[in-house]
This record gives structure tokens, C-alpha cells and sequence, in this order.
């Protein structure tokens, strides 16, 4: 995973709230996140290099095509970039498509069986698309879920979508769930039989080293001779952010099927783990949100931050 590209500076259009305790950062960003059971989030980070697409903003100064309906009743949260852009390694296949250096700049989250989701994605344009089979899917939908990644991908990336130049990222489910084997072995074999293949895969619930290597050793047996897949992972408790730059040091070195590409901070599962209560400001997770960021920058990749409630668009 190579490191952050600079580029001039751009005035962005996105509102961020300031957040007491954090340092200034380079690219910040916003993503939002419905409130029901199977979430969709979109987030439009402000980027240094100049914008190829236009965005829903928190401002609303631009809006993509039909996003309206899209985004009523949705929550927003702000993620923090680490560099002006993010070099991405290529993943095979399909997903060898992406450029050497691909801007995150926005990345919207859709429950891979919610087929009215999915399709909506065609309509609206950001830099990446996370089909998600954990959280976001009910347990007795994660069979459909699997089983729909490959059409989800290939809806997405019809030629008269707007989503079609979109990274396509798949979140499994964590080890700790005993699920994740049979989500990579139905999540590619959906793939195969539609002739696309994920850019990224996202690993939630990190807390060790032998996570990301399990991951890593299922995917020998899905992936054999294929280039590096880029790689996010989610910390989302004390013990994953405790040994998260020991973790990222070998998800960028250890690994043959995988490249760190990105870091999350879960923030709402690390209160529940810690019993911590959210407030408004958001103070209570200032220096998490900072080691995060610290972290995520040492290693040379981006910071995807918490989620907030004062998103309206």
C-alpha cells in the first residue's frame, strides 16, 4: 500500500463539525448512515485533490441526481483522511480497474440484500460502494446477502450507472462471528458466475494480528494467483485499538493476499464495549478519534471516523 499522494489545495464544499480535542487534519470527511436496521451510509470526504464528481453535501450546495429521496432520514458521520489521496493496489480480475492512485473522497454503505438499495446506488455517484453483509444485514438474510453480492456488483457497474466507475468494496463478516469463511467462499462464487470480482474487502471487529491473518489464509483458498485485494479494517474495541498499529504494520507487510488500505474507527460498538454513553459533542471520543488518525497516518493510509446524528440533505 503505498503512501499519500499530495496535491494542491481545493476549497470543498463540506461542512464538518469541529470536534473538541482533535487536532487539524488534512481531508476530513462525512458519511451518513440510516437509521433503521440495514443501514446506508454515504461519505464525502473533502479532498485536497480537485473533485471529479459532483456530491451530496452536508451544506446541500451540490446534489447528486435523485438523492433526495435517498438521503431523508438518514444520520451522517465524519470521516477523517490521512492524505491527500490514497494509492490503492490493484486486486485481479475486475478489480484490477482501479488506478494506481484512487481518492476515497466518498463511500456509501448498502445492505448487499436490499435490492431497492442496490439499485438506487446506480443513480448516484461517489468514489466507493460498500455492499455490506455484517451489521447492516438481518441474520436471517445473510444467505441472500451472500448470494447477491455478484448481481449487487454488477448492477452497480452497468455502463449507464453512475456507479459504474464506483470502487466496489464487500464487508464480511468478523472472525470472531465463526461466519466470515463462508461469506468469502459464497461472496466470490456469486461473483464468478456474474464475471465481477470485489476491488476491496472490509474486515470488521479487528482486534488482533491472527484476524487479519485468517483472513488472509481463507482468501489463499479463493484467490490463488491473484494480485493483493486492498484491505479495511474496522477497530471497534479497546483491545483492537490497543494493538491497531501492530495490526495495520501487518496487514501493509505480512500478508500475500491482502494490502491495508484503509482504517475504521466503530465508535458505537466501542462505547457498548467500554459502557460508555454518547453525547452531542462527541468529546468523550476526542483522543480515540486522534490515536486513530495517528495511527491510520503512521501506516500511510486513511481514517474513516465516527458516526454523528446532524446530517440533513
Amino acid at each position: 500500500m503505498a503512501g499519500a499522494v499530495r496535491s494542491p489545495v481545493h476549497r470543498t464544499a463540506i461542512a464538518v463539525r469541529p470536534v473538541l480535542g482533535l487536532l487539524p487534519l488534512r481531508n476530513a470527511a462525512c458519511t451518513c448512515q440510516s437509521r433503521d436496521q440495514q443501514p446506508s451510509q454515504l461519505s464525502t470526504p473533502s479532498s485536497n485533490l480537485a473533485p471529479s464528481r459532483n456530491f451530496t453535501s452536508c451544506t446541500t450546495s451540490r446534489k447528486t441526481r435523485n438523492s433526495d429521496s435517498w438521503f431523508s432520514n438518514h444520520s451522517m458521520h465524519h470521516t477523517m483522511a490521512t492524505g491527500d489521496g490514497v494509492a490503492s493496489s490493484n486486486g485481479g480480475g475486475e478489480g484490477s480497474r482501479r488506478s494506481l492512485f484512487f481518492p476515497r473522497r466518498a463511500v456509501m454503505y448498502v445492505p448487499a440484500c436490499d435490492e431497492r438499495k442496490v439499485l438506487k446506488t446506480t443513480t448516484i455517484s461517489v468514489d466507493s460502494i460498500i455492499f455490506d453483509i455484517e451489521d447492516g444485514v438481518a441474520a436471517n438474510k445473510k444467505d441472500v446477502a451472500r448470494k447477491s453480492i455478484g448481481a449487487a456488483i454488477a448492477t452497480s457497474r452497468r455502463d449507464d450507472s453512475q456507479s459504474s466507475l464506483s470502487e466496489h468494496v464487500v464487508r464480511v463478516n468478523g472472525v470472531g462471528s465463526g461466519l466470515m469463511n463462508l461469506d468469502l467462499r459464497e461472496v466470490f462464487r456469486s461473483c464468478d458466475s456474474h464475471g465481477v470480482s470485489p476491488d476491496a474487502i472490509m474486515l470488521p471487529k479487528v482486534e488482533s494480528v491472527e484476524h487479519v491473518a485468517e483472513l488472509d489464509l481463507c482468501l489463499s483458498f479463493h484467490r490463488l494467483s491473484l494480485p493483493p485485494l486492498p484491505l479495511f479494517i474496522m477497530a471497534e474495541s479497546p483491545l483492537g485499538l490497543l494493538h491497531l498499529h501492530h495490526i495495520c504494520h501487518f496487514a501493509t507487510h505480512g500478508t500475500r493476499h491482502l494490502r491495508l488500505a484503509a482504517v475504521v474507527f466503530g465508535s458505537d460498538d466501542y462505547l457498548a464495549s467500554i459502557g460508555g454513553v454518547r453525547t452531542d459533542s462527541g468529546a468523550e471520543l476526542a483522543a480515540v478519534r486522534q490515536a486513530v488518525v495517528g495511527v491510520a497516518s503512521a501506516n500511510g493510509v486513511a481514517a474513516i471516523d465516527m458516526v454523528s446524528t446532524n446530517f440533513s440533505g
